[in-house]
């Protein structure tokens, strides 16, 4: 009788747990393949990114990321005044003394006024001491700031040396903003038929939210350079840098002719590490100076990165940044999200100082984090990142600033700082007497520590007062 009881009361319990796995699959009756693909489901819960086998996402298409670019050493009165400004935060802020006051640039011509590529410009005082070396870009230019490199007289003694030609001497005058042009007889001015390229790319966290999308974008960029010049014989290198403490701090990949290879290691990069707001600008810049560049290429180095060196490396900075002037290497950085007035000092001042241009991508693409808008920026074009940098690339291998094809042209952000008064000659000659009575003061005779600095001030005003009114 018990036995017959509890096969009653089995019977019934299977019977109930049948009906209760029905009812309670809403999708119908339960089937084993349902737990399978509940399994599978939990297995991809985590999806992996839609990556390719050599590192890049398919789901980006380069032509995505936007860009605007300007050129400081067109406006050296403006730039001057901003500096002027920010410069007040002070060394614990990684501001550098002495680019308050406008630069001078020098642009290195022929006999028929072609600008000529890869001449070696010394700098003396009036003691025939040398003061500092320079060479001149693609475009003939050489640009120098005399706060920063201790040029106090506007009376200048060149020694230039150029191809086809032996050393001349020059004796000019060069005041604060003055574009001088300087003719060398003989000197031959060929394009260079040579590129060397190097990407300098900040690969810490911060950067995570674009890096991706630059990586695609330099692929496509680098295969157009390719496609677009083939005559010209290109390399391409990657330096890679985070900061301290991170897995790595810098890694670099000398320069190779196989584009391929570049990709690979485009391909590899991934954004880690950083923390803090600083990072190791100044030991990327060191390693990109040790790359295995060509006297005889056109030289140019990409700086993508969205944060300044460490406050008390910024001074260093500076030091490689004219360490690739006196070597012809024309550095363009890209600003990223997140850019501050303590970056955008260090990547504007690096390149002007090397006769290259300030670019930095814009909120117009929708992707990564807002997009600081550079201070004091003259009119700019803002146009897609890939246009941009094959744009510029090509500027360096013609030798004369290219601007953007109208429709290539997303939007054109108007003037937004005040216009400047013009002076007549009378007035300009004035000023420049003003100037020089002043600096004579300052060569010639014993003054108080507070006096010094006060005529110091009033040199500096009357020299942004100068070059604004010849702009």
């Amino acid at each position: 009788m018990l036995f017959r009881s509890l096969l009653i009361l089995t019977f019934i319990g299977l019977t109930l747990s049948i009906v209760a796995c029905a009812s309670g699959n809403r999708n119908g009756p339960y089937r084993s393949s349902d737990m399978q693909a509940s399994s599978a489901a939990g297995r991809r819960a985590a999806p992996r990114e839609p990556v390719d086998r050599d590192g890049f996402r398919r789901d980006m298409r380069s032509g995505t990321l936007t860009a605007g670019n300007f050129d400081d050493a067109q406006n050296p009165g403006r730039y001057a005044d901003w500096v002027g400004d920010v410069a007040e935060l002070g060394p614990r802020h990684g501001f550098v003394q002495g680019f308050d006051q406008p630069a001078i640039q020098l642009n290195i011509l022929n006999g028929h006024g072609d600008p000529v590529h890869g001449a070696t410009v010394v700098v003396h005082d009036t003691r025939r001491q040398q003061r500092l070396m320079m060479s001149s870009g693609t475009d003939g230019r050489c640009v120098f700031f005399p706060g920063y490199d201790g040029i106090d007289s506007p009376s200048l003694n060149l020694t230039i040396s150029a191809h086809g030609v032996r050393p001349v001497n020059h004796t000019i005058q060069a005041w604060a903003g003055d574009v001088i042009d300087i003719e060398v007889q003989g000197a031959s001015a060929p394009m260079p038929e040579k590129l060397d390229l190097a990407l300098v790319i900040d690969t810490t966290g911060s950067m995570g939210d674009e890096l991706e999308y630059l990586k695609v974008e330099f692929r496509a960029i680098t295969e157009r350079i390719a496609e677009r010049f083939p005559h010209v014989d290109q390399r391409w290198a990657i330096v890679v840098y985070r900061d301290q403490g991170d897995a790595y701090v810098v890694r670099d990949y000398d320069f190779t002719s196989s584009l391929n290879r570049l990709i690979d290691r485009l391909g590899d990069q991934q954004a880690a590490g950083g923390g803090d707001y600083p990072e190791a600008v100044d030991q990327a810049l060191d390693c990109a100076l040790e790359l295995d560049w060509r006297d005889d290429a056109a030289k140019v180095a990409f700086l993508i990165a969205d944060a300044p060196p460490h406050a008390d490396h910024a001074a260093q900075c500076l030091e490689y940044a004219a360490a690739m002037r006196a070597r012809g290497i024309a550095m363009y950085p890209v600003a990223s999200s997140g850019v501050k007035a303590e970056a955008e000092y260090i990547f504007r001042t690096a390149a002007m100082m090397t006769g290259g241009a300030y670019s930095f991508l814009t909120d117009d693409s929708g992707v990564g984090n807002r997009h600081t808008d550079p201070h004091q920026a003259p009119d700019h074009s803002i146009q897609r990142l890939d246009d941009l940098v094959v744009q510029l690339v090509e500027s360096e291998l013609s030798g004369q600033t290219l601007e953007p094809r109208r429709r290539d042209v997303l939007r054109q952000v108007p003037e937004d700082g005040a216009q400047h008064t013009r002076l007549s000659a009378n007035e300009l000659r004035e000023l420049r007497d003003r100037r020089e009575n002043l600096a004579r003061m300052l060569r010639q005779t014993e003054l108080s520590p507070e006096t010094r600095s006060a005529i110091q001030r009033d040199i500096e005003q009357l020299d942004r007062r100068i070059a604004q009114a010849r702009q």
